[in-house]
């Protein structure tokens, strides 16, 4: 059987929060605001989805800065424990492996080059400011697979969106329960397992 993996990025193999919360703070240095601390941060911009409407009508100067900041200068991205040793041999089984996330792709793309894990993925996939469809929409697996037929697909991720990307792809579905997320809401996973 033709299987492949789906990986959510962040919360799933990286832990960038810290990253985000950094450049969500230069972005408020530069528009002159205070500097959030951590608990702040957990309350205001954890999502970062409508975060930026608190900007009003600098929203998209306040966006794009953050990105262009993000992109440029990201230097650390930490992977949880054994990820890297699961992803190698999850590739050394021939199993094809995909990123699937509802970040900026420039910033995914940044994020996983430094990493130690770009070339263990058929393809990076991440939300293009064009088109604007992210998971749960369908359209991110043709995204993704780009014309590689599988017959079986897991999707691994950490949040309630996962679960019914998961859901709306007919794929099965795996829940990291890490104490970082919700949950997964009124969608039960086919499997999950905790990271603390």
């Amino acid at each position: 059987m033709n299987i492949g993996i789906i990986w959510d990025w962040e919360g799933t193999l990286a832990d960038t929060a810290d990253i985000s919360k950094y450049f969500v703070n230069e972005v408020r240095r530069h528009m002159g605001q205070e500097i959030l601390d951590d608990a702040e941060y957990e309350l205001q911009a954890r999502g970062l989805f409508d975060y930026w409407d608190s900007y009003g009508q600098r929203r998209q100067e306040a966006l794009t800065l953050f990105h262009d900041l993000y992109r440029d200068r990201v230097t650390n991205v930490i992977l949880f424990e054994a990820v890297e040793k699961l992803i190698k041999w999850i590739y050394g089984l021939g199993i094809p492996q995909f990123i699937i996330s509802n970040k900026r792709e420039d910033t995914l793309l940044a994020e996983v080059s430094k990493s130690t894990l770009g070339s263990y993925f058929k393809n990076i996939v991440g939300v293009q400011d064009k088109d604007k469809i992210q998971k749960p929409h369908p359209k991110m697996l043709d995204k993704a697979l780009n014309g590689v037929s599988l017959q079986k697909i897991i999707m691994i991720g950490d949040t309630a969106l996962d679960m019914q990307f998961a859901k709306n792809i007919g794929a099965l579905s795996v829940f990291v329960d890490s104490p970082f997320r919700a949950g997964t809401g009124d969608i039960q996973p086919q499997y999950s397992f905790k990271t603390h």
